[in-house]
């Protein structure tokens, strides 16, 4: 079969432009043993002609403060998947699974890319490892070795990912809440690096910060840790990252007794070794 000529439009909003495409297509089908007879398929493409460049996109300016996504009620699906972090103790649904609503889709390739076997390839994957994560059982926890999200409302700037965080009062920090003579204690914090993503992704959201434990050293099992981030951090336009409202708020007003309705109790065991630790509540953006 031969196939040439053809062309594709390029849309835009306002302009269009059109380039010639050449596309040659081989097939052929034998059996690649007596045994197990198959089919190959040799596909090979041109391209020639131009495109115009997209069309500017402007995004309006962001004006109040930065914060990181975090809340304790029930989830907004519609804010994404990083409407509060993860992991995160309010991510268990009814049925004891991890709550993975809102999580980005993996894209489809385009027509085109259809023709790759490696986009088709990517995309199987991507599709079978939220299959597994949707099917697991909250039971068995969140990983020990997986990264810690957060999304902010606004553009952070990078930060050296070669830098390693090991002390209570480093901006970053991951540390085990443990049961300490009828109180909470922190353990000793655990090691981690950090990685900042503006950009959007096929399965990340714009404006992600990532708390990674150091390869290698991965978290204890059957253990509550609290993960959090300390105002101050950079952000875009000469800001910089202030305590997320009103969460951080009802987490400083808690008291010796139980949470109010709305609030895990599990943040109140942090917050009894966060101020046993004399870690000042104010100086925490975020937490989960």
């Amino acid at each position: 079969v031969l196939v040439t000529g053809g062309q594709i439009a390029f849309n835009g909003p306002v302009d269009r432009a059109d380039a010639e495409v050449k596309i040659t297509i081989r097939g052929t089908v034998a059996g690649l043993n007596s045994d197990s007879p198959g089919q190959t398929l040799d596909v090979s493409w041109t391209f020639s002609g131009t495109k115009l460049p997209p069309q500017p996109v402007t995004v309006p300016a962001f004006t109040g403060p930065p914060m990181l996504k975090m809340h304790f009620g029930p989830r907004d699906t519609s804010a994404g998947f990083l409407d509060s972090p993860f992991p995160e103790v309010t991510r268990i649904d009814a049925s004891g699974k991890v709550d993975l609503r809102g999580f980005p889709e993996a894209r489809s390739p385009s027509i085109l890319s259809w023709l790759n076997p490696k986009g088709i390839a990517i995309f199987a994957v991507l599709k079978s490892v939220i299959d597994i994560l949707e099917g697991m059982a909250a039971s068995h926890g969140f990983g020990l070795s997986s990264g810690i999200f957060f999304q902010s409302n606004s553009e952070l700037l990078d930060l050296d990912p070669s830098t390693t965080y090991t002390k209570l009062d480093d901006p970053f920090v991951i540390a085990p809440v443990l049961s300490s003579g009828g109180g909470w204690r922190l353990g000793a914090p655990h090691p981690l690096r950090t990685h900042v993503r503006t950009a959007e992704g096929s399965l990340a959201p714009p404006n992600m910060l990532t708390l990674l434990p150091l390869p290698g050293r991965p978290l204890q099992e059957d253990t509550l840790y609290v993960a959090f981030v300390r105002s101050g951090l950079p952000a875009s336009q000469g800001k910089k990252l202030t305590p997320t409202l009103p969460e951080m708020s009802q987490l400083m007003a808690l008291g010796d007794g139980p949470p109010p309705n709305g609030i895990p109790a599990e943040y109140a065991q942090v917050v009894k070794a966060l101020r046993a630790a004399s870690v000042q509540l104010g100086s925490i953006a975020a937490m989960t």
